[in-house]
């Protein structure tokens, strides 16, 4: 019999991926609806309130809720649009926000809310290992300087340094990490910036609006079927409209059993915070360094804090390592 051979007018579904990398490294099929224009009228096309709308609330310069696009490629999505509105048409943007968002945006997410601790615990080791750093300096410099090397045997006197130095490149990779071992230990971590705003600090407040002394008026009862149905015998009709009814959801005369109390109602108000002065109260307020903390129960979170812990255990090791080496080359007094 006649056969007919079908046209694919998209990739085959097998190479298509919420990842796009199977997409932007090939290039689409000479028969995708990007290339080759509908037959059909503009204003018929499928889904072409639904596409003006995208374009309105997403790819238009100036958008609410514009995305990071490219000018290419938001020039060449709207070109693609006014020939076809396939699905394919938004491949292109797709595959620059899916790399957007998983090479820059996810990471830095993941850096910051995983950190365990604020900015001022955070300065805090900083100041501890350079202060460990600096007494490992001066232990150093005077056992190199004080003590005659010869026998050499003497120079194990300037290992002395070393566990300072650990310890301070230790507590200062942590705190490059936004890490605290003793947080970790708890845990826990200390709530974020964010997590501290003051409703009242923001602006954010709920006001009483004026009470309401009755209740809106009954509205007139519903026609059932059995008034629409003239003529017609009640029970012949529904005859299990006698029974009593044991729902409780029941209707009920709210007008007879209500009586006129007092309902009060409230909104919420959003107005301009405060300046930051130094009689006025700040938006985000400035985190204490033994901060409040909350238990951390996400299993994936106290995994990055472990991996940290490891990281920070090799990287004091490693430095100890080179820090041992350096004590031991350098000559000192003959």
């Amino acid at each position: 019999g006649n056969s007919q051979t079908l046209v694919p007018d998209s990739p085959p579904s097998s190479s298509w991926a919420l990842s796009p990398s199977s997409t932007t490294s090939s290039s689409w099929s000479p028969w995708s609806p990007i290339s080759v224009a509908s037959p059909i009228s503009f204003k018929e096309q499928p889904f072409r309130k639904e596409t003006l709308q995208i374009v309105a609330t997403f790819i238009r310069p100036g958008a609410k809720k514009e995305l990071n696009l490219d000018m290419d490629i938001r020039e060449e999505l709207l070109r693609g649009l006014e020939r076809s509105t396939h699905p394919d048409v938004f491949a292109p943007a797709y595959a620059r926000i899916y790399d957007l968002v998983d090479g820059s945006s996810v990471p830095n997410f993941v850096s910051t809310a995983a950190a365990n601790i604020n900015l001022p615990k955070q300065i805090y080791w900083y100041a501890i290992g350079v202060i460990f750093t600096l007494i490992s300096w001066l232990i150093a410099i005077s056992t190199i300087y004080f003590i005659p090397d010869q026998p050499r045997s003497k120079r194990s006197i300037r290992l002395v340094s070393v566990p300072f130095a650990v310890l301070g490149c230790m507590q200062i990779y942590s705190a490059w990490r936004g890490f605290c071992s003793q947080v970790f230990g708890r845990s826990a971590r200390q709530l974020h910036t964010w997590e501290l705003v003051d409703p009242a600090d923001a602006g954010i407040s709920v006001e009483p609006l004026a009470p309401i002394t009755s209740l809106p008026a009954k509205p007139p009862p519903l026609r059932t079927v059995l008034d629409m149905a003239a003529g017609t015998n009640k029970f012949d009709a529904a005859p299990f409209a006698d029974l009593q009814s044991t729902s409780s959801f029941a209707m009920t005369d709210l007008g007879a059993t209500s009586s006129p109390a007092m309902h009060s109602r409230s909104r919420i108000t959003i107005t301009e915070p405060e300046p930051l002065s130094r009689g006025g109260r700040a938006a985000f307020r400035r985190p204490a360094v033994y901060g409040p903390e909350r238990v951390i129960e996400d299993p994936r979170v106290r995994a990055y804090h472990q991996r940290v812990i490891r990281d920070m255990l090799w990287v004091g090791f490693a430095w100890g390592i080179a820090w041992t080496g350096i004590l031991v080359g350098v000559p000192g007094r003959g």
